[in-house]
């Protein structure tokens, strides 16, 4: 079994967590006149990615992979309880 690996962090702000393709992020007045108005009393609509929020707030969280034998990422977890063994958030 492959073991999980960290990648990086992603850095809250707003409370919540987009998981897109780069080329649908939009520019702040986009966000501020379709996101906020559009998508945040029900954020699952986001209908090119995932938004998801209710862990708690800001901070920055781990954000872990899985790769196969060829070196390709299986499978990716961000870590949301600070309580978790596996947080290693970042103070600033």
């Amino acid at each position: 079994m492959t073991e999980w690996s960290e990648i990086g962090k992603v850095w809250v702000d707003s409370g919540q967590i987009a998981i897109a393709d780069p080329c649908y992020l939009l520019s702040r007045k986009e966000y501020q006149e379709t996101f906020v108005k559009n998508y945040q009393k029900q954020p699952h609509e986001f209908k090119r990615g995932v938004v998801t929020n209710g862990w708690g707030g800001d901070g920055n969280f781990p954000v872990l992979v899985k790769k196969n034998k060829d070196g390709l990422i299986t499978e990716m977890r961000i870590i949301l309880d600070r309580g978790s063994p596996e947080y290693r958030g970042v103070t600033e």
